[in-house]
């Protein structure tokens, strides 16, 4: 079976809705509200860290006999669309591990980090795909991302019979049964999405990919981000210092 893998970074994080003031993949939710994010008095520096999970997420899939190529590394999981486009129609199934299920069928004229996959999937008609969510079993980490089987059924049924969704645990354990002993890993991508994962896990993330080869996706790769550790935690305690009462209201994410 020819199959491509997708990642998404995020893949490793909790979602922790308190700092969560929205995102798009700008400039602005890339680099810039991560300071502010930072100087919250609840520290999300300590808490918003990807799970230790990725540091074995490569042995993990090789142990399946899953041998990952060349990676192409960008900042956008809509790039994963052009990595799979690059093989023509010769991807049998793609394996996508992303905190999120992006199938969403909002503003089709148009690809977005939120259907970039539903438009795959109808633009290769014959691929299916396993949308690998991770456990979310520890910590603070947020329930399970669920799609209603209604809403497959009555909005994405062309798509309905070629997707699966799954667990991480699950996946795992039903690897070798649903792409056979001996995968053939055409290609893999990764992406940073760096509107959902903060800049003080970038070291982590290159340790992540220090674990296969890779390069960047021309003209999309993640761009180092400048991040002021020191002047957060100022911020922070100047806030506790000055405005205590702020430690349990909403006006900072706090």
């Amino acid at each position: 079976m020819n199959i491509a893998l997708s990642v998404d970074w995020d893949f490793f994080f909790p979602n922790i809705d308190e700092w969560d003031y929205g995102h798009k993949e700008n400039d602005f939710f890339i680099t810039d509200v991560w300071n502010l994010r930072a100087s919250s008095t609840r520290d999300p520096m300590k808490h918003l860290l990807p799970k230790p999970g990725y540091k074995t997420f490569w042995k993990r899939l090789r142990q399946l006999n899953i041998i990952p190529p060349i990676c192409l590394v960008a900042e956008s999981h809509l790039r994963g669309a052009d990595a799979v486009s690059l093989l023509e129609g010769k991807v049998d199934t793609l394996v996508v591990f992303d905190q999120h299920t992006d199938i969403y069928p909002q503003n089709l004229k148009y690809r977005l980090c939120q259907n970039w996959l539903l438009l795959l999937m109808r633009r290769y008609p014959t691929m299916s795909v396993i949308n690998v969510l991770p456990d979310f079993k520890e910590g603070d980490w947020i329930e399970k991302v669920q799609i209603a089987p209604e809403f497959i059924a009555e909005k994405l049924s062309d798509i309905a019979g070629r997707l699966t969704i799954l667990q991480e645990s699950e996946f795992f354990s039903m690897a070798q049964k649903l792409l056979g002993k001996h995968p053939n890993a055409m290609i893999s991508f990764i992406c940073r999405s760096g509107a959902w994962t903060p800049p003080w896990a970038d070291d982590a993330f290159e340790e992540f990919l220090s674990d296969v080869e890779h390069m960047d996706f021309p003209e999309h790769a993640p761009q180092p981000r400048e991040f002021d550790r020191e002047g957060a935690l100022r911020i922070q305690k100047d806030i506790t210092r000055l405005m205590p009462t702020l430690k349990h209201s909403n006006f900072f994410g706090v």
